[in-house]
């Protein structure tokens, strides 16, 4: 799984904000996420959830091979190795394939459609507990 391309798209945050500031109080933010993701991030994140759903499928088959008696056949360090290959190429080829939907579940929740997004107003700014006296 390319975990390096999904952190570094999550914490590009512009260095003009202070450690303090909100990324929800900088316009320049705000407007940056407001923008429709760039093809090369929309190819990362479906790269990504891809993996995640055959890595899932994969553990999914192990867990349920594991669940049924052994048989004397591939009863061997050699028929278990041989079998763990195989269901991480079959959890590959489904996740490819559309496997159960996963994928695709978590590509809307990181991209839900932008259609309606203009008309909810801003948020009001969180003020710090901090800067509040006895």
């Amino acid at each position: 799984m390319d975990i390096l391309a999904i952190q570094a798209l999550a914490t590009s945050a512009p260095s003009t904000m202070s450690a303090g500031e909100s990324p929800a109080n900088n316009p320049a933010e705000v407007a940056r996420v407001r923008q429709p993701p760039t093809s090369a991030e929309r190819a990362a994140m479906k790269k990504a959830a891809t993996e995640f759903e055959s890595f899932f499928l994969y553990y999914m088959l192990k867990t349920m091979r594991q669940a049924v008696p052994k048989g004397k056949l591939l009863d061997s360090k050699v028929g278990e190795t041989y079998l763990g290959m195989l269901d991480q190429e079959v959890a590959n080829q489904a996740a490819k394939q559309g496997g159960f939907g996963l994928a695709k579940s978590i590509e809307r929740q990181f991209y839900p459609p932008l259609s309606g997004i203009s008309s909810f107003p801003p948020a009001p700014p969180i003020k710090s507990t901090e800067e509040e006296g006895p």
